[in-house]
């Protein structure tokens, strides 16, 4: 069973529904979903975290069969949507993380 994979959206560095992505090992910024890195839930949550919920962690089996609509933008409402709501459920998840420490 292998542990489960995340991409790290970086809403800071995303303007004008260009999506940016976290490339693998830390080391740099791609708008290519397909250059990003994937990262395991201890990784993601620490880049979170760290962000200040600035950048987060989407989970690769929600982009699954997506992935080529997710490419370059985020052409749709509908992925808009989804985004949001991502980062809403990560910025919920930082806060209850930060009022534990």
């Amino acid at each position: 069973m292998t542990a489960p994979a995340y991409l790290i959206f970086c809403k800071e560095r995303s303007v004008d529904g260009v999506a940016v992505w976290w490339r693998p090992h830390w080391r740099g910024y791609t708008s290519d979903v397909l250059e990003a890195g994937r990262y395991i839930e201890h990784q993601a949550r620490q880049i979170y975290l760290e962000s200040r919920g600035d950048d987060f962690p989407v989970p690769l089996e929600l982009v699954g069969t997506e992935l080529l609509v997710f490419a370059a933008h985020v052409p749709t409402d509908l992925n808009r949507e989804k985004l949001a709501e991502l980062e809403q459920k990560a910025r919920s998840d930082y806060a209850a993380a930060r009022d534990r420490i």
